[in-house]
């Protein structure tokens, strides 16, 4: 007979290098010309929450000249920015599971693949900063709302990773190293605005589908992108098409007829073309200018930019 031995133990940890229960640890290097900006973090968590600094680091005001101690408290559903010293130190966030809104636009380096495991995160904003890490961590984040990454090559990845998500209203990775398929972004119901410019994300416009609200497709300069503009007429609610420096084809006035055919009849369209092969029409190029603009009545289509 096998014979099992159940005990009850009792114990603690004092390694402080363990990462805690729900914790986000990472190193801060003093900078040069510190000022509020890029010295602070804003969050909001779903429930109360705390964050710590160690060694000679503090947390501060927005003067960054009072010393208001090493751990900050967080209040549920409340946002609340705060202000580190610029001293050497390592930064925890305790409870990264309940982070539900995190901006950081400075000089403070967040590692966002910890926010793989923040269900209810649906706002990031991390332009500008020196926040880094792959992609992959928004994969399974199914309440995400509104991401601005832009301007940082140390965000990286394949887009696959928004893959069969139904909540975004706004992807902004311009300038980061991603890269991958645009049909990625398909059957995204909200989904407003894309602005991949710089990227590497490829693939071809053709095959986009399913996003009824896209105003706002910014895809210049990846230089991988293809297909014809006139398939972008579906989304007949686009205000701004930057499209240049790509292999994409194709006759600017059949998007906006096709458009107009397809119910449109209302609003503009700013048309960004740069450098590419893309024509106005059969025997007209783009401009040199690399804008047009078509503008929708009952009536038809007008066009200025083209002298």
């Amino acid at each position: 007979m096998v014979k099992c031995l159940v005990t009850k133990l009792k114990g603690s940890a004092s390694n402080n290098e363990l990462l805690k229960l729900g914790e986000i640890r990472f190193s801060f290097t003093a900078i040069d010309s510190p000022t509020k900006n890029n010295l602070s973090v804003n969050i909001k968590f779903k429930k109360d929450s705390k964050m710590f600094v160690d060694g000679n680091g503090y947390f501060t005001d927005s003067n960054l000249s009072a010393n208001n101690g090493q751990e900050v408290q967080f209040e549920a559903g409340i946002s609340k920015t705060i202000y580190v010293a610029n001293k050497n130190c390592n930064i925890s966030i305790l409870g990264k599971y309940d982070i539900q809104t995190l901006s950081c636009t400075g000089k403070i380096a967040i590692p966002l693949e910890g926010l793989s495991f923040s269900p209810e995160l649906s706002s990031l904003i991390t332009y500008d900063s020196l926040c880094y890490g792959d992609i992959s961590f928004v994969k399974n984040l199914t309440k995400l709302d509104y991401l601005d990454c832009h301007n940082n090559r140390k965000i990286y990845g394949d887009i696959s990773a928004f893959a069969g998500h139904k909540t975004e209203t706004v992807i902004n990775f311009y300038d980061t190293n991603l890269s991958g398929n645009i049909e990625s972004l398909n059957e995204m119901p909200n989904l407003r605005e894309i602005h991949l410019h710089g990227t590497q994300v490829g693939g071809n416009i053709d095959n986009l589908a399913g996003l009824p609200e896209l105003k706002v497709f910014r895809v210049f300069n990846t230089h991988v992108l293809e297909g014809n503009i006139a398939s972008m007429a579906k989304f007949t609610k686009l205000e701004t098409l930057d499209i240049g420096n790509n292999k994409v084809t194709g006759y600017v006035k059949t998007l906006c007829e096709n458009m107009y055919q397809n119910g449109r009849i209302s609003g503009s369209l700013r048309i960004g073309c740069g450098e590419n092969t893309v024509r106005f029409d059969s025997t007209t190029d783009f401009p040199s200018s690399g804008i047009v603009t078509a503008t929708f009545t009952r009536s038809g289509v007008t066009y200025e930019g083209l002298s």
